[in-house]
């Protein structure tokens, strides 16, 4: 045989690269207890360092101004009634995206867009003149009172035949 085909004994490890058993639990409950004693110190003085505690990809900006747009009916009367869109959170929050882009369509589109959303509230389309999309901006109460309607006015009002 030549010295090219004998087997080479594989590369161990030496022994400062390798830990025990022992050591991965040390280093684990090193990682977890350091954890623990940063979150407490940014409690403890109330400190909001990014990873820690400041991530706050879901959650929305919270100042004392909140501009709704609403789906509003428009009866021939001129009595005018906001569409509610019911408990289904899923329901009202798709159809509330929608809204502000219905001023930008042409009137085709906005006649078939807003029969759309007036069948998602449960109301038939053909019992309704006209629908105005409405744009409402509100001061809120810092100690939860009512909010205050500072304006509103209609982005686009759609007649319905």
């Amino acid at each position: 045989m030549s010295a090219a085909a004998t087997p080479t004994p594989a590369a161990t490890p030496t022994p400062a690269a390798t830990l025990t058993p022992a050591g991965e639990r040390w280093r684990a409950r090193l990682v977890a207890y350091g954890m623990v004693l940063m979150l407490g110190v940014c409690a403890v003085f109330t400190l909001e360092p990014w990873p820690l505690t400041s991530l706050r990809l879901f959650s929305q900006i919270r100042t004392d101004r909140q501009t709704q747009v609403q789906l509003v009916v428009v009866e021939a009367e001129g009595t005018r009634r906001v569409i509610d869109f019911g408990d289904n959170a899923f329901v009202s929050d798709s159809a509330q995206r929608r809204l502000p882009e219905i001023a930008s369509l042409p009137v085709a589109e906005q006649r078939s867009a807003v029969e759309d959303v007036l069948k998602v509230a449960g109301v038939d389309p053909t019992t309704v003149d006209a629908v105005a999309v409405s744009r409402t901006v509100r001061r809120l109460d810092a100690d939860g009172g009512p909010a205050t309607v500072l304006s509103s006015r209609d982005v686009v009002t759609v007649e319905l035949p």
